[in-house]
Protein backbone atom coordinates (compact mmCIF):
# COMPACT_ATOMS: atom_id res chain seq x y z
CA UNK A 1 0.00 0.00 0.00
CA UNK A 2 3.03 2.37 1.02
CA UNK A 3 5.07 1.26 -2.15
CA UNK A 4 2.44 3.07 -5.03
CA UNK A 5 2.25 6.11 -3.24
CA UNK A 6 6.11 6.05 -3.01
CA UNK A 7 6.82 5.31 -6.85
CA UNK A 8 4.07 8.22 -7.68
CA UNK A 9 5.73 10.64 -5.91
CA UNK A 10 9.34 9.41 -7.28
CA UNK A 11 7.67 9.22 -11.07
CA UNK A 12 6.28 12.83 -10.40
CA UNK A 13 9.39 14.15 -8.98
CA UNK A 14 11.57 12.71 -12.29
CA UNK A 15 8.77 14.60 -14.52
CA UNK A 16 9.12 17.76 -12.52
CA UNK A 17 13.13 17.49 -13.14
CA UNK A 18 12.58 16.88 -16.61
CA UNK A 19 10.18 19.97 -17.45
CA UNK A 20 12.83 21.89 -14.97
CA UNK A 21 15.80 20.82 -17.56
CA UNK A 22 13.85 21.80 -20.36
CA UNK A 23 12.73 25.02 -18.99
CA UNK A 24 16.06 25.97 -18.17
CA UNK A 25 17.13 24.89 -21.60
CA UNK A 26 14.92 27.18 -23.12
CA UNK A 27 15.28 29.56 -21.05
CA UNK A 28 19.06 29.62 -22.11
CA UNK A 29 18.38 29.01 -25.73
CA UNK A 30 15.47 31.96 -25.49
CA UNK A 31 18.53 33.82 -23.32
CA UNK A 32 21.08 33.22 -26.26
CA UNK A 33 18.67 34.51 -29.08
CA UNK A 34 17.78 37.37 -27.34
CA UNK A 35 21.29 38.39 -26.38
CA UNK A 36 21.87 37.94 -30.45
CA UNK A 37 19.33 40.25 -31.85
CA UNK A 38 20.54 42.61 -29.69
CA UNK A 39 23.90 42.62 -30.63
CA UNK A 40 22.90 42.98 -33.90
CA UNK A 41 21.03 45.84 -33.45
CA UNK A 42 23.31 47.15 -31.19
CA UNK A 43 25.94 46.69 -34.53
CA UNK A 44 23.18 48.49 -36.81
CA UNK A 45 22.60 51.34 -34.46
CA UNK A 46 26.48 52.41 -34.17
CA UNK A 47 26.79 51.98 -38.14
CA UNK A 48 24.26 54.81 -38.49
CA UNK A 49 25.22 56.97 -35.68
CA UNK A 50 25.96 60.72 -36.19
CA UNK A 51 29.68 60.25 -34.84
CA UNK A 52 30.47 57.00 -36.95
CA UNK A 53 29.17 58.83 -40.02
CA UNK A 54 31.59 61.84 -39.51
CA UNK A 55 34.51 59.14 -38.68
CA UNK A 56 34.06 57.68 -42.66
CA UNK A 57 34.23 61.36 -43.92
CA UNK A 58 30.99 63.21 -43.56
CA UNK A 59 30.03 66.75 -42.14
CA UNK A 60 26.99 68.30 -40.88
CA UNK A 61 27.10 72.10 -41.88
CA UNK A 62 24.68 74.25 -39.90
CA UNK A 63 23.93 77.88 -39.68
CA UNK A 64 26.31 79.05 -37.15
CA UNK A 65 23.24 81.66 -35.39
CA UNK A 66 20.61 79.03 -35.10
CA UNK A 67 22.40 75.91 -35.32
CA UNK A 68 20.16 74.25 -38.09
CA UNK A 69 21.49 72.03 -40.24
CA UNK A 70 21.31 72.89 -44.02
CA UNK A 71 19.46 71.23 -46.77
CA UNK A 72 18.99 74.20 -49.25
CA UNK A 73 21.59 76.01 -50.51
CA UNK A 74 19.20 79.15 -50.50
CA UNK A 75 18.91 78.76 -46.63
CA UNK A 76 22.11 80.22 -46.96
CA UNK A 77 22.48 83.48 -48.61
CA UNK A 78 25.97 85.47 -49.76
CA UNK A 79 27.29 86.80 -45.70
CA UNK A 80 25.75 83.87 -43.72
CA UNK A 81 27.61 82.30 -41.08
CA UNK A 82 28.46 78.57 -41.26
CA UNK A 83 29.56 75.47 -38.73
CA UNK A 84 30.43 72.83 -40.12
CA UNK A 85 30.89 69.87 -37.60
CA UNK A 86 33.78 67.15 -38.81
CA UNK A 87 34.86 63.92 -37.11
CA UNK A 88 37.89 65.87 -35.73
CA UNK A 89 36.31 69.31 -34.60
CA UNK A 90 34.48 72.10 -36.56
CA UNK A 91 34.67 74.84 -39.52
CA UNK A 92 33.54 78.23 -39.18
CA UNK A 93 32.93 79.71 -42.66
CA UNK A 94 31.11 82.42 -44.13
CA UNK A 95 28.83 82.01 -47.30
CA UNK A 96 30.32 84.08 -50.64
CA UNK A 97 28.04 84.96 -53.87
CA UNK A 98 28.31 82.35 -56.54
CA UNK A 99 28.75 84.40 -59.40
CA UNK A 100 28.23 81.44 -61.97
CA UNK A 101 25.23 80.38 -60.40
CA UNK A 102 25.54 76.92 -60.83
CA UNK A 103 24.80 74.40 -58.60
CA UNK A 104 27.65 72.11 -57.84
CA UNK A 105 26.62 68.64 -58.18
CA UNK A 106 28.82 65.68 -56.65
CA UNK A 107 27.00 62.30 -57.43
Amino acid sequence: LLREPLEMVARRRRLLDEAARHLLKDAKRYLADARAKLAKTAAKLDATSPLKVLARGYSITCRADSHSPLADPNDAPPGTLLLTRLHKGELLSRVVPNKTKKQLHLF
